[in-house]
């Protein structure tokens, strides 16, 4: 996900399952950005976030991982002002499964 500016092309969908949480949040926007403009218009990116603003880690089987999370109205704004609009969004216990498309 670091190397995103270096894939070329106009996607109709990008997503990211349980994957971007593990970035900082300074390289999720990075990449966000990145994903707006890969996007062609209608196009929809589908991701799993924390539903408040958080760092934490967590365990995946014997290694420690940390997730970082900008909070539910941070990403909201952040792919906003990128170009996307929120079309839907179901939560879990812990994530919230976000659909975006580029207007």
């Amino acid at each position: 996900m670091s190397d995103i500016d270096q894939i070329s092309g106009k996607w109709d969908f990008i997503f990211s399952w349980g994957s971007i949480c593990h970035l900082r949040i300074e390289l999720q926007r990075k990449t966000m950005i990145a994903v707006s403009k890969l996007l062609k218009p209608e196009g929809r990116f589908l991701f799993t976030g924390g539903k408040e603003a958080d760092e934490c880690t967590g365990k995946v089987g014997e290694y420690t991982v940390n997730h970082y999370s900008m909070g539910e109205s941070a990403y909201e704004k952040f792919l906003s002002e990128q170009g996307m609009d929120l079309i839907n969004a179901s939560f879990s216990e812990v994530e919230k499964l976000r659909s975006y498309r580029t207007v």
